[in-house]
C-alpha cells in the first residue's frame, strides 16, 4: 500500500494534473463578519452593519454567507442609487464603521436629546439599559460624491492647517532660556588647580579632570565630547585636533561641523588640556585594546563609556568644585565657558566657531549670561569705610 501511495504521489506531482489558471478579477470584494455584525470593502467603498438578537443566535458560517448577500444591496443603494437620508447611530467613535460614516456625511451630525422614552428595548416599551449613558447622533448621509465633496470643502475652510496650529502653540509658549545666570568658571579652575600634578593623579581623577578641561576649553556639548575618537585625531607638538565622525545637534546640509581643537596652555601646567590628554592616552593605551573612543571606563573592563556617563562625570566635578548642581546641569559648562570668553573680550566669531554655532542669535539668547556673584548687600552694611 505504501508503494501505491508513493507511486500515486509521484504521478500526481509530475504529470497528472493541469494547473488552475484564472484571469485578473474585475474587482475584489472583501468581507468579514462576527457574532455581532458584518462589514465589507469593495475598492474605495465600505459598508457594514449589526445583527439583531435573533440573527446573533445563528452559526458563524451562516452569518458569513448572509453578509455576502447583504453587501451588494447596500453598495447598490449607496452608490448606484445615490441614496441619501438620516441615520441614527450611537456615538461609538472607536467602531470600524464610524470613519466610513463620517466620509458619507453631508452636514454636521447633531446630538439627540435624551428623554426617557427615546431608547427602548426591541418590541417593548421598557427603557434600554444604555439609555442613560448612550449618546445618539442624527447624521445626514448621501451616496452622491458631489454632495460629500461640497461638505468636505466647507470643513476644510473652517479648519486650520497643522502648520498654522503649531505656530499658534509657539506664540503661546515661546522657547525661553533655561538659565538667567551662569556659574563662574574661576570656581572650577581653582578646584582643578588645587589637585596633584598630572603625573601623580590616579586614573579616575585624571579622567574627570581631563573631561572638565575639554568641556571648558572646547565649549562642546556632552554629545560632541562623547564622539571624540582617537581614530579621528591629529597630533602636533602643541595641539590635538578631533574631527567629529557623526552628526551633532547643529548638523545640517549647509553647515560644516568644525573640528575640536585642544591646544597646549604652557602658562599653567595644572590647567593644560594638552598635557593631561597626553598623559591620559599614555595610561590608557594598554587598557583600551582595540577601543578607539577617547574616553573609556577607569574600572574593569575599561570599555567605552556612554553619553550619560560623560554627563555624570562632569556633574561630579562640578559638585566637587562647589557648583550648585541642583540649579546647573552638566551642559551648563558650554554656557559658562562662552560667557567667560566674551567677558575676556574674545571676538564673537571665535566664540561661535569654537562652540560650533553659525550665528550669534543662539549665543545671545541662551548662553550669554551674567556670572553669579556673591551678594554685596551684607558687605556694604558691614563695611566701615
Amino acid at each position: 500500500m505504501i508503494l501505491d501511495l508513493n507511486w500515486s504521489g509521484s504521478v500526481i506531482i509530475t504529470s497528472s494534473f493541469m494547473p488552475i489558471t484564472q484571469d485578473k478579477p474585475d474587482f475584489v470584494l472583501t468581507t468579514d463578519t462576527s457574532k455581532i455584525g458584518w462589514g465589507a470593502v469593495c475598492g474605495d467603498n465600505k459598508t457594514g452593519g449589526c445583527w439583531d438578537l435573533d440573527e446573533q443566535q445563528y452559526h458563524i458560517n451562516y452569518l458569513e454567507s448572509k453578509a455576502v448577500l447583504l453587501i451588494p444591496l447596500c453598495l447598490q443603494k449607496i452608490e448606484e442609487d445615490q441614496s441619501s437620508g438620516v441615520l441614527l447611530v450611537p456615538l461609538w467613535s472607536t467602531q470600524p464603521w464610524f470613519p466610513v460614516l463620517l466620509q458619507s456625511l453631508v452636514d454636521h451630525p447633531r446630538f439627540l436629546p435624551q428623554p426617557r422614552n427615546l431608547l427602548t428595548q426591541p418590541h417593548s416599551t421598557t427603557p434600554h439599559p444604555l439609555e442613560k449613558t448612550l449618546k445618539l447622533l442624527a447624521c445626514d448621509f448621501s451616496g452622491k460624491a458631489s454632495s460629500r465633496e461640497t461638505f468636505q470643502m466647507q470643513l476644510n475652510q473652517l479648519s486650520c492647517s497643522p502648520g498654522l496650529f503649531m505656530r499658534g502653540i509657539y506664540k503661546c509658549n515661546p522657547p525661553t532660556p533655561r538659565y538667567q545666570t551662569t556659574w563662574n568658571v574661576k570656581t572650577v579652575l581653582k578646584y582643578l588647580s588645587s589637585q596633584d600634578s598630572v603625573e601623580k593623579l590616579d586614573l579616575k581623577s585624571l579622567t574627570l579632570k581631563l573631561l572638565m578641561l575639554i568641556a571648558l576649553v572646547s565649549a562642546q556639548r556632552g554629545q560632541s565630547i562623547h564622539m571624540l575618537d582617537t581614530a579621528c585625531m591629529k597630533v602636533t607638538e602643541s595641539s590635538y585636533e578631533f574631527s567629529l565622525p557623526e552628526h551633532v545637534k547643529q548638523s545640517r546640509p549647509s553647515f560644516k561641523t568644525p573640528s575640536v581643537i585642544l591646544k597646549a596652555y604652557p602658562i599653567n601646567k595644572a590647567l593644560c588640556v594638552y598635557s593631561h590628554l597626553t598623559e591620559y592616552l599614555r595610561r590608557t593605551k594598554s587598557l583600551r585594546g582595540a577601543e578607539t573612543k577617547l574616553f573609556i571606563s577607569f574600572v574593569n573592563p575599561h570599555k567605552r563609556v556612554s553619553r550619560d556617563t560623560i554627563s555624570r562625570w562632569i556633574r561630579t566635578t562640578m559638585q566637587s568644585a562647589g557648583i550648585d548642581i541642583s540649579m546647573f546641569k552638566p551642559h551648563s559648562t558650554q554656557m559658562a565657558a562662552t560667557s567667560k570668553a566674551k567677558g575676556a573680550s574674545i571676538p564673537l566669531q571665535e566664540i561661535l566657531r569654537t562652540a560650533g554655532w553659525s550665528s550669534s542669535g543662539t549665543f545671545d539668547q541662551f548662553y550669554d549670561k551674567p556670572l553669579i556673584e556673591e551678594s554685596t548687600f551684607a558687605s556694604a552694611v558691614l563695611n566701615n569705610d
